[in-house]
Order: C-alpha cells, then sequence, then structure tokens
C-alpha cells in the first residue's frame, strides 16, 4: 500500500480552536488551512452545525461575542447539573440509609417474636 494512503487512515482530526472558528468565518484562513477545517467538520456533525448557524450571523465581528455567551451559559447549566446531581446523590444515600435501618429494625422484630414464641 502506498505511504499516503496509510497517511491519511492514521491521521487524528484535531479539534477546532476558538481561534481557528472565529478566523474561518471572518475568512481570515489560508485555503489549506480552511481545508483542514472543513476536513475536520466532515468528521464532526455538531462542529459542522454550530458553523452553518454561525454563517448565519449577519455581523460576523459579534460572532466571538456570541461564542462567550454560549460558554458562560453552558458553564451555568453544567454547573446547575452538578449541583442537582450531587442533591440526587444525597437523596439516594439517605433512603438507602433508612431502608437499611428499617431493614436491621425488621429482623431484629422476627428476632423477637421467634425468641419468645419458643420461650413460652
Amino acid at each position: 500500500m502506498h505511504n499516503d494512503l496509510l497517511d491519511i487512515l492514521s491521521r487524528k482530526v484535531q479539534p477546532i480552536s476558538n481561534e481557528q472558528l472565529v478566523k474561518y468565518l471572518t475568512g481570515e484562513l489560508s485555503d489549506a488551512e480552511k481545508h483542514n477545517i472543513e476536513e475536520s467538520l466532515l468528521n464532526n456533525n455538531i462542529e459542522a452545525e454550530a458553523i452553518e448557524g454561525l454563517q448565519l450571523v449577519k455581523n460576523q465581528e459579534k460572532i466571538q461575542q456570541y461564542q462567550l455567551e454560549i460558554q458562560k451559559s453552558l458553564r451555568e447549566k453544567l454547573q446547575q447539573k452538578s449541583v442537582k446531581r450531587k442533591r440526587n446523590k444525597q437523596v439516594q444515600l439517605s433512603y438507602l440509609l433508612l431502608m437499611t435501618g428499617a431493614l436491621l429494625a425488621f429482623i431484629l422484630l422476627i428476632w423477637l417474636v421467634f425468641y419468645f414464641l419458643q420461650h413460652n
């Protein structure tokens, strides 16, 4: 097999950086750099859809501002989910402890009943 084909198969596509994204959208990249970005987009549907949406923005200078707002919003949502996840774990632990205590009390009650029935 030709060495170039082996190189294509082993190459890993790197994620697009924020700087590359802005330069791509504002047309500041060379043809080779554009090609690399577009090749990366072929393997990542989420990034491709995001870029399609950002290309619809009329004022390209505001893209970086939109990007920062989106990142801030995502960070806030992830923090909220983290808090909810911690709260759910606490509830699950409390429920587990309660059920364990109830089971032990039930076992103790059964033991007491059998103990008094055998000694009477």
